[in-house]
């Protein structure tokens, strides 16, 4: 859901904003078949690579004065080349391809969905699919996100003289690359997306997952069961990792082809499936002005009438009424004579001699 919505995303910061949760939902794909520790191992590798691209995106809007949509970049490779390296590094590595940090996660997640015992029988592997898919889609927007903003001719430059962007920062000239308190990081966090991976070992060739053992004691199957997770044949293992090697590779040349040169003509105005993708499945909309406006507003509006006039309004009004009622039929008896209120004594105390008859009369019989 969340990776067809980063596919037509302008903004570079909302495309990764929407890959993250897409990277979530991987996280969240193999702690619900019990492999909680390749989930745990995905959120670090994705920590490495997903930090690297927010912080070469924060690179890219400074060299730009503030511009952050992707139609009005191109062409920034020759004049950011560390921001682009980097950059390209996590891109490789976020779309899994070996031997970057994110392919051995994502491989995990998807070989323990594939085999794993904890759902259904076929659930597993529809799942696996859904997850390649993601896959695939994952490495397309992110290629895209690199040809809209790296490659292809310069737009920036036409861009900004028609919004007047240089006068108002007082910038001139062409873009250059930040500082090293940004580019150092870039690279020490490339660094990590390289090799970062190699912690958790590769259970196609048999190299032990080191991360895995640290996490045992707390991100083990202690709720599942071992049996959770099912073993795979090596065979089946090396089919997974080229399939998930091919998902990647495809989702690259896919992106290349059509992005290689900068910005497609037909991608400069939203329209048709992109503005849906772009607008969310129109999803915003939908909760505010569908579920929350007419919705909320007609659950509201009982609410109101009932619970409010009626229980609330009715309890309060109906105390208050009872109250003065009360109080207009004791203010009949508060004549100020004298003689009411002994002729009222009189009949009180009648009225307690009388009881008082009666309840000895009862004892005595009673013995």
């Amino acid at each position: 859901f969340a990776a067809t919505i980063a596919l037509a995303q302008t903004d570079i910061k909302r495309v990764l904003a929407y890959s993250t949760v897409s990277q979530l939902g991987y996280m969240f794909l193999g702690c619900g078949v019990g492999a909680f520790a390749s989930g745990m191992f995905h959120v670090t590798t994705h920590a490495f690579f997903k930090a690297l691209l927010f912080l070469g995106s924060g690179s890219v809007i400074l060299a730009l004065h503030h511009e952050q949509d992707m139609r009005r970049m191109g062409g920034l490779a020759k004049y950011l080349p560390i921001t682009y390296w980097t950059m390209l590094a996590g891109c490789l590595a976020i779309s899994g391809i070996p031997p970057l940090a994110g392919f051995f996660s994502k491989d995990e997640i998807l070989a323990a969905t594939f085999g794993t015992h904890a759902l259904p029988v076929s659930m597993g592997q529809i799942l696996w699919a859904v997850g390649l898919l993601t896959a695939l889609l994952t490495a397309f927007y992110m290629t895209r996100l690199m040809g809209l903003t790296f490659w292809g001719e310069p737009r920036w430059a036409a861009a900004h003289a028609h919004h007047g962007k240089d006068d108002v920062h007082g910038h001139h000239g062409e873009p250059k690359e930040s500082p090293p308190s940004m580019t150092v990081p870039l690279m020490i966090l490339a660094v990590l997306s390289v090799v970062g991976g190699f912690i958790g070992g590769f259970a196609p060739l048999h190299i032990p997952n080191r991360f895995e053992a640290f996490l045992e004691p707390s991100a083990g199957l202690k709720v599942l069961g071992k049996q959770a997770l099912g073993h795979l044949p090596v065979s089946v293992e090396w089919m997974l990792v080229w399939a998930s090697v091919a998902a990647a590779v495809l989702g690259i040349w896919f992106g290349w082809v059509r992005y290689r040169r900068g910005l497609p003509e037909n991608e400069r105005e939203l329209t048709g499936v992109r503005k849906v993708l772009y607008n969310q499945y129109y999803y915003d909309w939908l909760m505010v002005k569908g579920v929350g406006l007419w919705l909320g507003g007609r659950i509201a509006n009982w609410m109101w009438q009932f619970v409010d006039v009626r229980l609330v309004d009715g309890l309060v009004n109906g105390i208050a009424g009872f109250t003065g009622w009360v109080g207009s039929s004791l203010r009949r008896v508060q004549t100020g004579y004298v003689r009411n209120y002994a002729f009222t004594i009189l009949i009180g105390a009648i009225v307690l001699l009388v009881w008082l008859l009666i309840r000895g009369a009862s004892a005595g019989l009673a013995r």
